[in-house]
């Protein structure tokens, strides 16, 4: 026997909608940012973006994350502090350990945390705070 779900947060009221294949989620994902690009490149070089990326996440919108040029730049990797931001943490929940989205906090000033730019502009989105990109 097949499950499914459905959940809606809007009733009758016409609103733009996009199509989300969570079956396909991860290789959809991987072909959208063009990551095989990483896996088969001879070499690469690393940037320092941080102010770059700082004002990108603070201009972002929904609307910017369903255009298809805007998954591209999300190949990029951000150091942050976070101060009770919204994240994907890997933690115990009940019995097993899963990733769930929790409000995480470091312990002191000069703890960091390595965060995909995906994840931060999830937060961004949820929250309308950005981590703090260090």
């Amino acid at each position: 026997m097949r499950v499914a779900r459905s959940e809606t947060h809007i009733k009758n009221q016409a609103v733009k909608t996009a199509h989300v294949d969570y079956k396909s989620m991860y290789p959809s994902v991987y072909v959208l940012q063009y990551l095989w690009d990483l896996v088969i490149a001879k070499n690469y070089e690393v940037k320092d973006v941080t102010q770059e990326t700082i004002k990108w996440v603070q201009d972002l919108t929904i609307e910017t994350l369903l255009e298809t040029t805007t998954w591209e730049k999300l190949r990029v990797l951000v150091k942050i502090h976070p101060d009770k931001d919204l994240l994907p943490v890997r933690a115990q929940y009940e019995r097993s350990f899963n990733i769930g989205l929790n409000y995480l906090s470091v312990k002191s000033d000069k703890d960091y945390l390595w965060y995909a730019l995906a994840d931060i502009g999830n937060a961004k989105i949820l929250t309308g705070e950005s981590p703090e990109i260090t």
